[in-house]
């Protein structure tokens, strides 16, 4: 048992060490005229993610269910070319559509932001069947789709970045969201094995990035949630 105790802890600590180390000696990448596409852009995290990669000069895709006027909006003042596809990103039919409208636009996808996901905080026996479902194709499903849709042209190119927002219950698993921290469990495993792909198949050129997250203050309904809980 206390081997178990201290397997968790220095995963919990370690790990997250590792990537704050390995991004911050790092080499930067510069990304001025790249393109960028990041699935739920709409708003919180996604929308934050958009503006900093514009900032960076860098081309905006955002693939979202919901509108991204507001983003768009916010995009506007710098100087990058910017657009909005409202599309479920855990279907994979409705993604390669939208792979094929952007061509007319955007010479190709540089960087995919896989960061659209659903956190409901309820128990295994509040949480139907059908939004576990939901909550698997949209958290899971939509990372592993939109990757499968866009890796295949970087590896024809040489080069690209797959980035994927995990979270730390990717690592730790929480009592209060079972069903959560086994989709962001699946997505940091995703995301290690893709990198271990491309290590052995020698596509150095394409470069991944698994960010760990914890609570954050980009999604009001969330923090509101908490608060009442305490």
């Amino acid at each position: 048992m206390l081997a178990l105790q201290l397997l968790i802890i220095a995963s919990v600590v370690v790990i997250p060490l590792y990537f704050i180390f390995k991004a911050k000696f790092s080499k930067t990448k510069k990304i001025s005229g790249k393109t960028a596409i990041v699935t739920g852009g709409s708003n919180g995290l996604g929308q934050q993610i958009c503006i900093k990669l514009a900032q960076h000069g860098c081309n905006v895709i955002i693939a979202d269910i919901s509108s991204a006027k507001e983003t768009l909006k916010k995009l506007e003042v710098y100087d990058i070319k910017s657009k909005a596809y409202m599309v479920d990103v855990s279907n994979y039919k409705e993604i390669l559509k939208m792979k094929e409208d952007l061509k007319d636009e955007f010479e190709s996808v540089d960087i995919v932001v896989n960061n659209a996901g659903l956190i409901p905080y309820k128990t295994l026996f509040e949480q139907t069947s059908d939004e576990i479902e939901t909550l698997n194709k949209v958290n899971l499903n939509s990372t592993i789709f939109m990757t499968k849709c866009f890796i295949e042209r970087m590896i024809e190119k040489g080069t690209g970045h797959i980035v994927s927002i995990s979270s730390t219950q990717g690592i730790y698993a929480f009592p209060h969201s079972l069903t959560y921290c086994a989709s962001k469990f699946a997505v940091t495993g995703f995301m290690l094995g893709l990198k271990e792909f491309l290590r052995r198949e020698k596509l150095h050129g394409i470069d991944t990035t698994c960010i760990l997250p914890n609570i954050m203050t980009t999604r009001k309904d969330i923090i509101d949630l908490l608060d009442e809980k305490k």
